[in-house]
């Protein structure tokens, strides 16, 4: 797998380079928050945009440097965005649509407004095209998608048939990674460990740049020592300190706050 680099303004991007026709441009914006986009022989398909202006500005610049129409806008899991993909079918799940239209996701451009003040953008997308689970065709594309309606927000994973790629919304290798309860330790350990059988080669994610198979390995560790930690009894101090312990280098550590913070309720 080869890479670039490209630096905007507040950004980065890498490029992964794929076989079978197919590139990645993994856009990192000023959020944290990393837009995907699919770069096929003739077209390209965006998975989530930005939520500030200036990293969508930067965002869209970019992807007119590759000469290649954009055919589609896939919400997999942030749905903030200004207009500037109104005519562009919009792919995600009823769930996701649901979260928009009832105003839920005012909550992530309250949270995020704070920071970003009047760069953030206060809009969002709606689906025009509805994702079920399983096989989706996307201009000619085959997704396989596997949906989480009861995230917040509703999230997908998806692969790509004929290709060693698996999307979720947060990867981890090396950093700190989020747990949301004590409920979903199980349920992960059980999507990662499933990931592995079949072999993905690269794991994209809408908060890091690609991770190799390396970071499947450390996801499903990083789960079981906190599920051990937890069947321990401890405090949510003590727990936050054995697992920087345990993983002294690892990076993200706001991850394993909030972490702390859902499993100590």
């Amino acid at each position: 797998m080869k890479f670039s680099r490209v630096l905007a303004v507040l950004t980065l991007c890498v490029a992964f380079v794929f076989g079978a026709g197919l590139k990645v441009h993994s856009f990192t914006g000023a959020s944290g928050s990393v837009s995907n986009i699919l770069e096929f022989d003739e077209f390209l398909i965006l998975v989530d945009p930005q939520e500030t202006v200036k990293s969508e500005r930067a965002l869209n610049r970019f992807i007119e440097t590759l000469n290649k129409p954009l055919e589609a806008v896939i919400l997999a899991t942030h749905p903030i965005s200004s207009g500037v993909y109104e005519g562009v079918p919009t792919y995600g799940t009823r769930a996701m649509d649901e979260f928009v239209a009832s105003g839920k996701v005012q909550f992530f451009i309250d949270l995020f407004g704070e920071i970003f003040k009047e760069d953030m953008i206060r809009e969002s997308m709606r689906v025009t095209n509805f994702l079920e689970d399983g096989k989706n065709v996307i201009n000619g594309v085959s997704f396989i998608i596997h949906s989480n309606d009861n995230a917040f927000p509703p999230e997908i994973d998806f692969e790509i048939e004929g290709q060693s790629i698996y999307f979720t919304h947060i990867a981890a290798d090396n950093t700190h990674y989020f747990i949301s309860s004590r409920d979903a330790i199980k349920e992960q350990i059980k999507k990662w460990e499933n990931v592995k059988k079949k072999g993905h080669g690269t794991i994209l994610s809408s908060h890091m740049t690609a991770v190799s198979s390396s970071g499947v390995e450390f996801v499903i560790e990083y789960l079981k020592t906190a599920q051990n930690l937890l069947n321990k009894n401890l405090g949510k101090e003590a727990f936050i300190s054995e697992m920087k312990r345990a993983y002294p280098a690892a990076k993200q550590t706001q991850f394993l706050e909030m972490s702390a913070n859902n499993l100590y309720k």
